[in-house]
């Protein structure tokens, strides 16, 4: 079944009619969501499988500490991590927030891998006991000529990562003018 056989089917059971850019638009992230697929399944398989690199986390213990350096890449294979940092609060104390979760099948560890500074921005704990997959820079890209260097080849996880940081960003902006307009 192709896609724009679906759309009919999505609309109905969002109970509403979409125009036809909606159809298109629809369309086009279904393709592009069942490319990310087939994407994550050779980056997983070239760069997450070798046993040696398997760690088992703990409930509790941490893979990142904020401000801390990071030289991996952690794909979570089983398990969930909390990603938070720590701030300093109106009253002067220090207070943690949550910036998000990542399951089974996300990674962590994205900006301070491929950045220059090398440093997390947050600590990640892992919510139950888990297992993570990693590499790190003496890790060699694998299969340059057909899919390019290793940045090339991880283009899609870092687009990933700032797409879904934008939308908790803008989640929690909106919350914050709601509660806002709420308390005047």
């Amino acid at each position: 079944m192709g896609d724009t056989e679906y759309i009919p089917r999505i609309a109905k059971v969002a109970g509403g009619e979409l125009t036809v850019a909606d159809s298109t638009r629809l369309a086009s992230m279904m393709s592009k969501t069942r490319r990310i697929g087939i994407w994550a399944e050779r980056i997983t398989g070239a760069y997450f499988s070798d046993a040696a690199k398997r760690m088992e986390v703990k409930r509790g213990d941490r893979i990142l500490r904020q401000n801390e350096p990071n030289d991996k890449l952690y794909y979570v294979a089983e398990g969930s991590f909390m990603c938070t940092i720590l701030v300093d609060s109106a009253s002067g104390d220090k207070e943690r927030l949550e910036l998000f979760r990542t399951k089974a099948g996300g990674f962590v560890g994205v900006r301070s891998f491929f950045s220059d500074t090398g440093l997390a921005v947050f600590d990640a704990t892992a919510e139950c006991d888990s297992v993570v997959m990693w590499m790190d820079h003496d890790t060699p890209a694998v299969d340059t000529d057909r899919y390019g260097s290793l940045l090339e080849q991880f283009f899609p996880v870092i687009m990933r990562e700032l797409e879904q940081r934008q939308w908790r960003l803008t989640r929690v902006a909106k919350a914050r003018v709601s509660e806002r307009i709420r308390l005047h």
